[in-house]
């Protein structure tokens, strides 16, 4: 989805009862390619808001910087800098202040000659390095700053959703719910639940598995002090 009454849209929802903060942030996809190393690899490219005063602390991700930070800051004054995941960085072999990573995404223009999109490839100094402990996060995903974000994904100044806040995690579904209600149609709510469901059905089955083990054992012994 691409949202271009981002700003109005934010102002409605942090109006909301129950919001402790909002944001906008864009999600695409990209190869990401370590310019000194030559290695290739595809991910998420998630474009933030730099750091700084005044900024919404949306969610934790700020604070799990492990080397660098999200201010994005390169010496051009230019915010081109990218925080990469540890387990991609370690992939790609870069280290935060010496390498740089290009960024190709698909272009809106299509190559007369071979009738695909042109490629669209940008460089960004490697500024930080994020630990969160989720795998799927750390192994794949490239934080950017918003406006680079923008240029990646080829959207001008829209964006591609707004993160929300919530006072606890448990509180989510209820907010969420609430401002499906008040946005309507077409824009679309999904809570922190629904986005890992794949990781809960995963544990759901887990923990099925267990109990269904823990039952036999309980079984056998019960066998045998009978026997």
């Amino acid at each position: 989805m691409v949202m271009t009454d981002w700003p109005t849209v934010m102002k409605k929802v942090a109006r909301q009862p129950g919001v402790v903060a909002v944001g906008p942030f864009v999600h695409t996809q990209a190869v990401i390619r370590a310019a000194r190393h030559k290695y290739f690899e595809a991910g998420f490219v998630e474009g933030i808001p730099a750091d700084g005063p005044g900024v919404a602390q949306v969610t934790s991700i700020r604070r799990r910087a492990k080397a660098g930070d999200f201010t994005f800051a390169t010496l051009d004054g230019k915010h081109r800098g990218a925080v990469l995941g540890t387990k991609l960085a370690e992939r790609l072999n870069v280290t935060p202040g010496i390498d740089t990573i290009q960024l190709v995404t698909m272009s809106n223009e299509i190559d007369p000659v071979t009738g695909f999109p042109k490629p669209n490839q940008q460089s960004f100094e490697v500024t930080g390095i994020f630990d969160t402990g989720m795998y799927e996060y750390d192994n794949s995903y490239v934080f950017v700053s918003l406006e680079a974000g923008q240029q990646l994904a080829q959207l001008g100044q829209a964006v591609t959703g707004l993160e929300v806040k919530t006072p606890n995690r448990w509180d989510a579904p209820a907010i969420g719910q609430a401002l499906q209600d008040d946005l309507g149609m077409p824009y679309r709510i999904q809570d922190w639940h629904q986005q890992n469901n794949s990781l809960f059905n995963a544990l759901k089955l887990e923990k099925l598995g267990m109990s269904v083990i823990l039952l036999l054992i309980v079984l056998v012994a019960a066998f045998n002090i009978i026997s």
